[in-house]
């Protein structure tokens, strides 16, 4: 659910709606502004830095990028069961 972008993050709400029609998808968590997607969740919010270091290696959360997302997303199955474990973490926030 959350690669296919069904989940209760905000930016899946702005997406529903067209062009987002005065959905706020900015992160409440940190409040930094940023739009509150997968990216920012998984790797940027502060409020997840705990947890990410927990169960991300941190080669996958230092100078984030598309193409570490992309590794992380087919690698191997004891990180992708962290990963899950993080990204279960991350839906009981929203």
């Amino acid at each position: 659910q959350f690669r296919t972008g069904i989940h209760r993050l905000p930016v899946s709400q702005s997406r529903l709606y067209e062009g987002g029609g005065g959905v706020d998808d900015s992160c409440k968590m940190c409040n930094n502004g940023d739009k509150c997607d997968e990216f920012h969740t998984l790797f940027i919010c502060k409020f997840f830095e705990e947890h990410r270091k927990r169960y991300l290696k941190k080669k996958y959360y230092v100078r984030p990028n598309i193409l570490k997302m992309y590794s992380l997303f087919h690698s191997s199955q004891k990180q992708i069961t962290s990963l899950a474990k993080f990204v279960r973490y991350i839906m009981s926030k929203f």
